[in-house]
């Protein structure tokens, strides 16, 4: 009747989506990155951005 689900990640830049999907990472540094998104039922996407330096980014994904 219960679930858990725990996360050790080495870096300060993570989230948990809010009611709606949505998320926020923060200011990430200039630079590329992969993002890793993951559902426990639908398993895990990834994808790679590059991030200018100050500029914000909106990365959609879509889990079927």
């Amino acid at each position: 009747w219960m679930g858990c689900w725990i996360a050790v990640v080495d870096s300060p830049f993570f989230a948990v989506t809010d009611d709606a999907g949505h998320y926020d990472l923060g200011k990430l540094p200039a630079g590329t990155y992969e993002i890793s998104f993951k559902h426990e039922s639908l398993g895990t996407q990834k994808k790679e951005i590059t991030v200018a330096d100050g500029a914000a980014q909106a990365i959609d994904i879509t889990f079927e």
